[in-house]
């Protein structure tokens, strides 16, 4: 599992949100927390650097306090202050400090679309070589305290090996909480061409339905594997494979089975999506009602 995570904060109660999602992550498994602010050149003119040491060490002994009342063992969890451009920073921080997990909060669904730590997450998502976990900022506390660790993940696959190179964080998460995993394609329908040859047997409607057919034929067999390889790891694991719209599918899915926890990685098949700076996880960083989940593809 993780050994260090790094939660951005911006001063916020919004943006401090991550710290009720990370808790539940340093009770049940030993990890090394450090709570960062990054002064702007603006903070950093006007010498605001010991109000941010003194916001962060405040935010760390609450933590601290939420860990030893949760009986945590062997978690422990620091601050530090840095110059710069926050997403920059923040990137650089957790590719020299050897971070496993950046924690971070996205605006909700409230009229506050673009407090500071917001429009930073989403570009942190977007660049960073290490697992990224966006969490909203507007889901109720007892909603975080009742389901996290998450008892439910949803993977979002596409059939390429890249997509599934988040599978190994997936593992590590549901080791920890007991989780049930949950492998979910998406198969867009069809759509009819231009042109129709008139030699060709049958119709359209009936070609399609055959092609259909056979996709998700395939899917039974590409999950099979995925799963005996899951199931072998200790892990409860089931798959759907749906039909239609992919947001449709995908919204629909997360908010009608109980999902805690959305994962996916930064790239997939680019002929279907590309998953993370492409459509699908952008839409999902605006969108998922759960935490996310980013793994950049190697």
């Amino acid at each position: 599992m993780y050994e260090k995570i790094v939660i951005p904060l911006d001063g916020s109660e919004l943006a401090e949100r991550a710290l009720d999602y990370v808790t539940g992550l340093a009770v049940a498994s030993p990890v090394q927390v450090t709570l960062l602010h990054v002064c702007t050149p603006d903070q950093s003119e006007s010498g605001s650097s010991r109000f941010w040491t003194y916001l962060l060490e405040h935010a760390a002994q609450v933590l601290r306090s939420r860990l030893e009342e949760a009986a945590s063992e062997g978690s422990t969890v620091d601050s530090t202050v840095l110059f710069g451009h926050p997403a920059e920073e923040i990137l650089t921080y957790a590719e020299k400090n050897k971070v496993g997990l950046i924690a971070m909060t996205t605006h909700g669904r409230s009229g506050v679309r673009r407090f500071a730590m917001g429009s930073v997450a989403a570009r942190v998502a977007r660049h960073s070589a290490v697992p990224v976990l966006l969490a909203r900022s507007d889901a109720p506390q007892e909603t975080i305290s009742s389901k996290w660790p998450e008892k439910r993940v949803l993977v979002l696959l596409d059939g390429s090996e890249r997509a599934e190179q988040v599978l190994p964080h997936v593992t590590d998460h549901a080791k920890i909480g007991g989780a049930e995993v949950v492998l979910l394609r998406v198969l867009e329908p069809l759509s009819s061409p231009a042109f129709y040859p008139p030699d060709m047997p049958g119709n359209w409607e009936e070609l399609a339905e055959q092609m259909m057919a056979h996709l998700e034929e395939e899917c039974v067999g590409y999950f099979a594997g995925l799963k005996r390889r899951l199931r072998n790891a200790g892990i409860r694991v089931t798959s759907e494979t749906l039909e239609g719209n992919t947001w449709d599918e995908i919204l629909g899915y997360i908010e009608k089975d109980g999902i805690d926890l959305v994962a996916l990685t930064s790239h997939g098949r680019s002929s279907i999506a590309r998953w993370a700076v492409g459509s699908v996880a952008e839409t999902l960083i605006r969108k998922c009602p759960v935490p996310l989940l980013l793994v950049r593809a190697l």
